[in-house]
């Protein structure tokens, strides 16, 4: 079964224009990191409850 993080980059993958599609080939074929550390840092705190990992109110 695929997880999450994999069906969102399949998405990725489908919507994204040629110029964007070659990019996250490359990437992926390179084994690199699609976004950097600590931008993933920071989208995964903000997907837990509002910006910086708080919750809202």
């Amino acid at each position: 079964m695929y997880d999450p993080a994999g069906m969102l980059v399949a998405l990725a993958g489908l919507s994204a224009n040629d110029a964007q599609a070659d990019a996250l080939e490359t990437k992926l074929l390179a084994f690199e990191p699609l976004i950097a550390a600590p931008l993933r840092t920071e989208a995964m705190k903000a997907e837990g409850g509002g910006e910086g990992g708080r919750s809202p109110g």
